[in-house]
């Protein structure tokens, strides 16, 4: 038996402006969220870009400040000298972007960690292009395994290395996908409803996607400030407040990316300038061999370490500032400026050569001008090249030891103190007084300054390096030169607080007298 079903005009109208409806709103989404994606997906492109090309640039300045370049040796990379680690060039990876230094040697890349290593066949393929192609920065889409992420590349030719910053692919299109999947939870709602009641809202209806649609016009275009009047309290005005709360939700994420943006920009510049404060970790003439390592809690770090020159006496400072960051970091530049100045003094003022007491003083007015609320401890160590006698001031800093490295053996109690009146912090009291103390050295003395961060280094039970630990490993490694001794110490403190982050800077500077 057939059936032959007639429907009335009113129902055929119904289902046609159903179907009708249907096929708009699809085509509405889609488009909303493709214009939405697009513009979201060029936004994430140069920021991603950007982060590349903003450490090639500090990188670049670095490497021109050291007047060298990157050198290969054995599975480390080092420049000056100095071996290079990626924590010491980026800080921890706890940022969303992650960035590596990569460098080309014997058509093999490596990324920089602790050591070299060779990177995978997929960051290969994607590096290839700088050489085959000449194309020195762009971003991609790439497969890692079972992980999708967005990698920017931006090359250095002038000194031969490559950043690399990676993004995971669900992180940066995470507000897209929550965009698409709350639009699917609206639209079928709508499309329900419009199927009962279409004949009686079609025109509400259409006239409200309408503005929706306008609307996202607006905020792929970039007005995220505009809102649409909610009328209602159907579907489509539900969709209204959702589309109208992501719009504030974007721009709140877009003003704090910038935001920290900026920040990170502004911090690796402080960075850049503060390290322009230190000399080189390595000094060696006739009369002395020195080593120092420095390594800050944060970017920028409270402790600060000078050598300066004559023709008759070196000149040894040893500062740590209380706290560390960005406060801290700025007393470091008066510390600098201090040592810049005295170098001035002196040719007017000879006799502070043997009075360091007195740059004591010249260095607590500069730490009291700055400001009251931080102080600096310091210690000052004048070495005259023809007496070998050491003249010294402290300013309640941890007292440098002193020790002969020719010993046949060496106990902790050959190990001395540099032991003298204790005065004020810098920046304690406005006309604090300082004494000056000395001693002969004899050939092949050693003298070792640190600050208290060494030695307060703490372990995941929270217990302290410590002087006992520290004279331990002079003992050990007494007879090395001064790079080695300092490596020895400082391997020895890495090794014993290991998964427990580092709570303040570490600087440790040693200086041995050859005749």
């Amino acid at each position: 038996m057939k059936f032959n079903i007639r429907y009335p005009l009113k129902i055929k109208l119904l289902m046609l402006l159903s179907i009708m409806l249907i096929v708009s709103l699809s085509i509405f989404v889609n488009f909303a969220i493709q214009i939405f994606r697009d513009d979201k997906s060029a936004y994430i492109f140069e920021t991603l870009l950007s982060k590349a090309n903003t450490e090639r640039i500090i990188i670049e300045n670095l490497i021109r400040n050291k007047t060298g370049s990157l050198e290969f040796v054995e599975n480390t990379l080092s420049l000056q000298g100095e071996k290079l680690k990626h924590s010491s060039l980026f800080g921890t990876d706890e940022e969303l972007i992650k960035t590596q230094l990569l460098v080309h040697k014997e058509q093999t890349y490596y990324q920089l960690d602790d050591f070299l290593t060779p990177v995978d066949e997929v960051k290969a393929q994607l590096l290839g292009n700088i050489f085959n192609k000449k194309v020195f920065e762009a971003v991609r889409e790439i497969q890692l395994g079972h992980d999708k992420f967005l990698m920017a590349y931006s090359y250095s030719p002038e000194f031969d290395f490559i950043i690399l910053s990676t993004l995971p692919y669900e992180l940066a299109f995470g507000a897209t996908d929550e965009l698409v999947q709350k639009s699917l939870y609206f639209g079928i709602l709508l499309l329900g409803l419009c199927l009962i009641f279409s004949v009686f809202i079609v025109r509400p209806l259409t006239r409200q996607l309408e503005i929706l649609f306008d609307h996202t016009k607006k905020i792929a275009s970039g007005d995220f400030k505009t809102k649409v009047i909610v009328r209602g309290s159907d579907e489509v005005s539900a969709l209204t407040v959702s589309i109208n709360n992501m719009s504030g939700q974007i721009e709140e994420y877009i003003e704090e990316m910038k935001e920290k943006a900026r920040l990170e920009s502004e911090v690796a510049v402080a960075q850049l300038v503060q390290s322009s404060f230190f000399p080189d970790a390595i000094f060696d003439d006739q009369k002395i061999n020195s080593y120092a390592y420095y390594s800050p809690a944060t970017e920028c770090g409270g402790d600060w370490w000078g050598l300066s020159h004559t023709p008759t006496h070196k000149i040894f400072f040893m500062t740590d500032a209380t706290g560390h960051g960005v406060p801290a970091a700025l007393l470091t530049a008066t510390m600098n400026c201090c040592k810049s100045s005295l170098n001035f003094i002196l040719e007017s003022k000879p006799e502070l050569l043997h009075s360091p007491h007195e740059i004591l003083r010249f260095m607590n007015q500069a730490v009291w001008g700055a400001g009251k609320k931080i102080q600096v401890t310091c210690f000052v160590a004048i070495l005259d090249l023809k007496t070998n006698k050491l003249t010294f001031a402290n300013a309640s800093h941890p007292a440098p030891l002193r020790f002969n490295s020719q010993a046949q053996t060496l106990e902790k109690s050959d190990i001395s103190p540099l032991q003298g009146v204790n005065g004020p912090r810098l920046g304690e009291r406005e006309n604090a007084t300082y004494e000056s103390q000395s001693i002969q050295l004899n050939p092949h003395d050693t003298i070792l300054l640190y600050t208290d961060g060494i030695i307060e280094a703490q372990n995941q039970e929270g217990k302290r390096w410590g002087e006992r630990r520290l004279l331990k490993a002079i003992t050990e490694n007494y007879q090395t030169d001064c790079e080695k001794l300092v490596n020895s110490i400082m391997d020895s403190v890495k090794d014993f607080s290991a998964g427990h982050a580092q709570d303040d800077d570490y600087t440790v500077v040693s200086f041995k007298v050859k005749l």
